[in-house]
């Protein structure tokens, strides 16, 4: 074959590749926009709820938390995300059939726990809100319901056949050295033999207290505290929890590298 006609079928091979390239990306830009409005329409979907069961739902909130308990008949949501994530909520729980949470807890005032809550409020009917005596002050619903505050840690509270209890929480109005965190609703939920526990922000000066108390053994599955940050999940706090599975709600941020 000649240099000339080397040279050109080069050419036609190149073309031939660049077509195809362009084909290739053209189709990934189509499945991610497709994979993208399923994404979307996830909060639509009605999942298959066995309401004779525990079912507790950890929802992707990314860098904030919320999480939905429903046992029976009877609905409890432990925090409510960012702003942005208020709609998103109420419209799952509503795809649901959810239109009345028997429990509403805002573990502390920390935007990224509370701040859906006021979307939670004004779209479904809440039958108990909880928060901390330091959140109540700046709330943004408490002109619109009545707030209430855990006042006895030993009282035990039912969620249908589910119990839960509140570990700690700190009601002073005044936040301390570790801003809000440390006054966070710390919950344990026992269904059977499996037991839940929900450390909201705490630190490990509250893990601490809850050890010297004697108020933490094994658990099955952990929702870590602070979002998996090191000031919190202390080295003694783990060796007594030893749960079998640990939920983080987190992004890509300072506390996930």
């Amino acid at each position: 074959m000649s240099k000339k006609n080397n040279n050109k079928s080069k050419l036609i091979i190149g073309i031939i590749l660049f077509v195809i390239i362009i084909i290739c990306a053209v189709f990934v830009e189509n499945s991610n926009t497709k994979i993208n409005k399923n994404q979307n329409n996830n909060i639509n979907t009605k999942l298959n709820i066995d309401k004779s069961k525990l079912n507790v739902f950890y929802l992707n909130v990314g860098q904030a938390d919320s999480t939905l308990i429903i046992m029976g008949e009877d609905v409890m949501l432990i925090d409510a995300g960012n702003k942005s994530d208020g709609d998103n909520i109420v419209q799952f729980l509503k795809a649901q059939g959810i239109e009345e949470i028997d429990y509403l807890i805002e573990t502390h005032s920390d935007d990224d726990h509370s701040g859906g809550i006021e979307k939670i409020v004004q779209k479904l009917d809440v039958c108990n809100v909880y928060m901390p005596q330091s959140a109540i002050e700046g709330s943004e619903i408490k002109d619109d319901i009545n707030i209430n505050v855990f006042s006895d840690l030993e009282q035990i509270y039912n969620l249908g056949s589910a119990t839960w209890k509140v570990l700690s929480v700190d009601n002073a109005e005044d936040v301390k050295e570790n801003g809000d965190n440390d006054t966070s609703i710390v919950i344990q939920l026992n269904y059977k033999d499996n037991k839940f526990l929900f450390m909201g922000d705490a630190t490990s000066k509250v893990e601490k207290q809850l050890l010297n108390n004697n108020k933490l053994g094994k658990i099955d599955v952990l929702k870590v505290g602070h979002h998996g940050s090191n000031s919190s999940s202390s080295k003694k706090f783990l060796n007594t929890v030893l749960p079998k599975y640990s939920i983080i709600s987190v992004n890509n941020s300072e506390y996930s590298k």
